[in-house]
């Protein structure tokens, strides 16, 4: 005996809600739904021809009431095939009343046979509007078009057991009970299994967490869009990725982070109930809008969205609030298909997030070429890894208080030879986007240690680590390989990070940061100041050296009473904290006194000495050891 049906999922098929929508953009996205259109119209126009023809020469009873009942189904016939061909496909509620009506005029064309046991055989008509209603209708439509089949089936049944009372009765139960099997039983159950289906696969296209459609679930509706997109209709795509997210899911865990997305989505859907809105990975969402009116104003649309992800939510006792950055999009001018549309608004939401937070923009021609040099400058860079294209200058640090060379900060310069000398400023952001920072930051610990290795005892090297690098399980153990081939004392390295390590996984870089300090490596805090000024971070890490961002040197420079202070705070800062200060762009004498006079403990600058390459560092020691036997002389 087999298990017995599942009551929930016979209600969950009962209350499911009508797709009718989703089937005709289904079968219009493969090209199907015109074809069908001729069919339906084309079953519609036989009808409609047989009916004709029986009008001229009934195929049972004759009589005029039959032939005006012949004409009527004809006439109704032609017109419903001339509906299918000329007019739109109809709406939920026109398709709906159209499935009464054609059981209406099946039903007829039976009767005006005029004989019970050939109208009986002819009620599996029925079949063709029973199966239009199993693929585009739910199950309610499909319980009135049962009900009109149990009335027809039994009226006819009636009629026959009444027009042969030898035993009329017997054929009328048995051809009954066929009609209803086909009619009443077999569709119900194909429906059944045709939901079951769907709702499989409805599932693979459903993000579980925030019960949006995913990014397949997009992709297939993007293709189901692809039809209109460029016609009467215009499409617009807003691809979203939420600000400070990894901040939310470092801080409060994630549970806290999953809470953020769902009560995202229900604002969005709420909000935005005419739109398609899916998780379209991670914590980015897209929304697509169909019949938006060109001259409509689309930054207020933008607002709009900002405004679901800056609402406060509650996560666990704690108010939240977010923000967003938003690519834009719009059909056709910015792509004929949605894929296309898509990834213009990926790159207009790369665009967004490089201005900064809670930002939106819409795509441009030149993002797309701005997208293919940095395609262009991503292979350089594999081939630059591979080839060992890259180089590593070395810029002098003074200790002031001694007045020494204190050591050099590793710089690396690349040299492509398809685009010649290219600033770190622009491959730097390319490799941390494709995260190649992390063997290019590898490649240059190593090198850096080798390189300190020929220098005199008590001179370090300072090495800048991007957040990607410090995200890497492994990455302490990078720097132990590094010491450990090299055979650099750990006490000669200085790690530099910048601020930007507080908005990532803060933990894990921590943790990393501290290995390094528990080998003997020293930490600096780079730009301290331009950045997100995390200044619990100063309490939880011991940096051994602030580095003050060049911006507030200049500025201290022309006198900005800002900028003045602001050094002057963190040289005291630091000196509390036992730390050192290091000035980065000192480019004159003038500078450099200032500097002094302010108490910071390093300086670094244009004018101590420019970035060299490694035969010019030799040469510095050389000069220095030069001046030191002069002096003793």
């Amino acid at each position: 005996m087999g298990d017995p049906a599942d009551p929930g999922l016979l209600r969950q098929w009962w209350h499911q809600r009508d797709d009718y929508q989703w089937r005709i953009e289904f079968l219009r996205s493969r090209g199907l739904l015109t074809p069908l259109r001729y069919v339906i119209a084309g079953i519609g126009a036989v009808m409609g021809a047989l009916a004709a023809i029986n009008v001229v020469v009934p195929p049972g009873a004759d009589g005029a009431l039959f032939r005006i009942g012949w004409a009527v189904t004809a006439v109704g016939s032609l017109a419903w095939a001339l509906r299918w061909i000329l007019l739109r496909w109809p709406s939920v509620r026109e398709s709906a009343v159209l499935v009464i009506y054609v059981d209406m005029i099946m039903t007829l064309s039976t009767v005006l046979f005029g004989d019970a046991n050939l109208a009986m055989s002819g009620i599996p008509i029925l079949l063709c509007a029973g199966g239009y209603v199993v693929f585009f209708h739910g199950p309610r439509l499909h319980l009135v078009h049962i009900g009109w089949c149990l009335l027809s089936v039994g009226g006819i049944a009636v009629w026959l057991a009444a027009s042969m009372p030898e035993f009329g009765l017997q054929v009328a139960v048995s051809r009954a009970v066929i009609a209803l099997l086909v009619t009443v039983c077999i569709l119900p159950a194909l429906q059944f299994g045709f939901w079951l289906l769907q709702d499989s696969s409805m599932q693979s296209l459903t993000d579980p967490l925030t019960e949006l459609t995913n990014r397949r679930g997009l992709e297939v509706s993007m293709k189901r869009l692809d039809a209109r997109v460029g016609g009467d209709t215009d499409l617009c795509a807003f691809l979203i990725d939420v600000d400070g997210f990894k901040v939310v899911n470092d801080t409060m865990g994630h549970p806290a982070g999953d809470a953020l997305l769902r009560e995202t989505a229900v604002h969005l859907r709420k909000h935005l109930p005419q739109a398609k809105v899916a998780r379209f990975g991670g914590d980015e969402f897209a929304v697509l809008v169909k019949g938006i009116d060109p001259d409509q104003n689309l930054t207020a649309l933008a607002d709009e969205i900002q405004a679901c992800f800056e609402r406060p939510v509650d996560l666990g006792g704690h108010q939240a609030v977010s923000s967003a950055s938003i690519g834009i999009a719009v059909a056709p001018g910015d792509g004929a298909d949605g894929i296309t549309l898509m990834k213009h608004a990926d790159l207009a939401l790369y665009r967004a997030k490089r201005d900064g937070k809670a930002n939106h923009h819409f795509f441009e021609p030149s993002l797309d070429e701005q997208a293919r040099r940095r395609r262009e400058m991503e292979l350089d860079l594999r081939l630059a890894i591979r080839d060992g294209g890259f180089e590593l200058y070395f810029q002098p640090l003074y200790d002031l208080r001694a007045d020494r060379l204190q050591g050099f900060e590793a710089l690396i310069r690349w040299q492509s030879a398809e685009h010649g000398f290219v600033s770190p400023g622009k491959f730097i952001p390319v490799a941390e986007d494709t995260r190649l920072i992390v063997p290019i930051g590898t490649w240059v610990m190593q090198q850096a240690c080798r390189e300190a290795m020929a220098w005199p005892r008590g001179v370090k090297v300072n090495v800048n680590v991007s957040p990607e690098q410090l995200l890497e399980t492994d990455f302490s153990a990078t720097v132990v390989r590094a010491l450990s081939d090299s055979g650099l004392d750990p006490k000669r390295l200085e790690i530099e990070v910048t601020e930007s390590i507080f908005l990532r996984d803060a933990s894990v870089a921590r943790e990393a940061l501290e290995s390094c300090m528990a080998l003997g490596c020293s930490v600096a805090l780079d730009d301290f100041g331009t950045g997100y000024s995390s200044l619990g971070y100063l309490r939880k890490l011991k940096f051994s050296t602030i580095k003050v961002d060049r911006l507030f040197v200049q500025g201290a420079a022309q006198q900005s009473p800002e900028s003045i202070a602001i050094i002057r705070a963190v040289v005291a800062m630091a000196d509390s904290l036992g730390m050192t200060t290091t000035a980065e762009g000192v480019e004159n004498e003038e500078e450099a006194e200032m500097i002094r006079s302010m108490g910071c403990t390093k300086i670094q600058g244009f004018h101590f000495g420019r970035p060299m390459p490694r035969d010019d560092v030799a040469g510095v020691f050389t000069r220095r050891a030069a001046e030191q036997r002069l002096k003793s002389a």
